[in-house]
């Protein structure tokens, strides 16, 4: 079940679903959106190239089902996510690096639609890592 534990806002779909999509151009409730992607995801979400990995990359360890990120649309956001995906550099976040590259490493992303078959997830459990307190 796709439960996110930070605050950025998700259309849920179907929550046991291991497809996240991001809407790069319009917003996660779109119609157009929850039509085209109804059965086939638990969430949509938007992401801009100012919103926050630490936020995905914490909603993605909590729900350890989801396998994959679609991304629909056009934007800067597609170039950041894609970046920090294929970059080795560990951000200075209260999340141990080796977390941070089994996100990498097993939550795969693609540009458009994709196939879809069940996959295991990789890391057993919902990892969480709440915002620091100040």
């Amino acid at each position: 079940m796709f439960k996110p534990v930070s605050e950025t806002e998700y259309s849920l779909l179907v929550p046991v679903q291991q497809r996240l999509v991001c809407s790069l151009d319009d917003p996660p409730n779109a119609l157009h959106l929850r039509e085209k992607w109804g059965e086939r995801a638990c969430a949509i979400f938007s992401f801009k190239a100012s919103d926050s990995l630490y936020d995905l990359v914490r909603d993605l360890l909590a729900n350890p089902q989801v396998r994959t990120i679609v991304f629909d649309g056009e934007g800067a956001g597609r170039q950041v996510i894609g970046d920090f995906w294929h970059s080795t550099d560990h951000p200075d976040w209260d999340i141990p690096s080796d977390h941070v590259s089994l996100v990498r490493q097993f939550v795969d992303l693609y540009d458009g639609d994709c196939g879809g078959g069940v996959m295991q997830p990789f890391w057993p459990k919902r990892l969480t890592y709440p915002l620091p307190s100040n």
